[in-house]
């Protein structure tokens, strides 16, 4: 790293409110002595926090001897820190030189970066780590990936992935996919697509799933789609339709079914999907969803940033109806 991209390094922590040390050459980790350091910035208790580095390393830890990114950016490697560590010392992230094979509970898979949990075991791990841009595309990055074991309810599947996130435990808690891949997975309701991902109870039940396309559920006040238009698959720890531990549904999320509710004195209220104005473009429209969640007792239905309201299931009737036809 020269001289004048150091400064303009330092000068951007500085205003992000770091405290920095360009350039402080070596550095004694947990994980073995760090060479090349620049860009670094520190704990109050001046523990190293993050860094970039300029030379090649090798760091001892429990998943085998790990290089962290250094030098000089490709035409896909993403500007960033090659490492992060906790205020005790304890690894945070890691940015790899290269594609590295680790193993996990569900056994090997390859690694680009792989943060941690602060006890020391695998939080999240992403086989690929590439910088999409102009000169590099997504379908470029695709085409890297390979497919890695995944599990579910004791099922067992190959599939291309963009992360993985592991309770400290080592269990899966959740898969994100490449949209590009499409699995299905057995619920009592049928087999459900999902080109997004899922999570798990960290028991190995399914806690949630985002269909592909709309899924009609039989719930406590009537048949619904499952679907919303808007999920953007940033990662799968939240999804449309989430389950309790017994299987049955806990809560949905639809952008095609309205729902009626009435008390017993005859008052109503009706909770729909909507058509908002986007918040990038004024002449633009997007469509707001509503969740409907399922308790013992009460049916609470929500819409994004705005009303939201509970009901008794045995004070009040609910009517589900058709809203819209909508796939994806």
């Amino acid at each position: 790293m020269d001289s004048i991209t150091r400064l303009m390094c330092g000068r951007i922590l500085e205003k992000l409110g770091y405290a920095i040390g360009i350039s402080m050459g070596d550095y004694n980790s947990k994980y073995g002595l760090l060479k090349g350091i620049s860009c670094a910035t520190f704990y109050d208790n001046g523990m190293l926090k993050e860094c970039m580095l300029d030379e090649y390393n090798e760091l001892t830890t429990d998943y085998g001897t790990l290089v962290p990114k250094y030098g000089e950016p490709t035409i896909r490697t993403k500007y960033g820190k090659s490492l992060s560590f906790y205020q005790n010392g304890i690894l945070k992230s890691i940015y790899l030189d290269q594609q590295t094979d680790i193993r996990t509970s569900i056994g090997i898979v390859p690694a680009e970066l792989i943060t941690f949990h602060q006890e020391g075991g695998i939080l999240r791990i992403f086989p690929l780590n590439g910088k999409l841009s102009g000169y590099w595309s997504e379908e470029e990055e695709y085409e890297l990936a390979v497919e890695v074991p995944i599990t579910y309810q004791n099922h067992s599947i190959q599939a291309k992935v963009i992360s993985i996130h592991f309770y400290p435990s080592q269990n899966i808690k959740s898969v994100t996919l490449w949209r590009k891949q499409t699995i299905e997975l057995e619920t009592i309701y049928g087999k459900i697509a999902t080109n997004i991902g899922y999570s798990l109870y960290e028991t190995g039940e399914l806690q949630s799933i985002e269909p592909k396309k709309a899924f009609i559920i039989p719930t406590l006040i009537g048949d619904m789609k499952a679907f919303n238009i808007n999920a953007i698959g940033i990662h799968a720890d939240q999804n449309s339709l989430v389950f309790k531990q017994d299987g049955t549904v806990k809560e949905i999320v639809t952008i095609t079914n309205q729902v009626e509710v009435q008390n017993k004195e005859g008052s109503k209220w009706v909770y729909s999907p909507r058509l908002v104005r986007s918040y990038t473009s004024e002449y633009e429209y997007e469509m707001e969803e509503l969740k409907v969640i399922f308790e013992e007792d009460t049916i609470t239905l929500e819409l994004k940033n705005h009303q939201s309201a509970t009901y008794s299931r045995a004070q009040c009737i609910f009517k589900v109806t058709e809203l819209l036809s909508y796939s994806k």
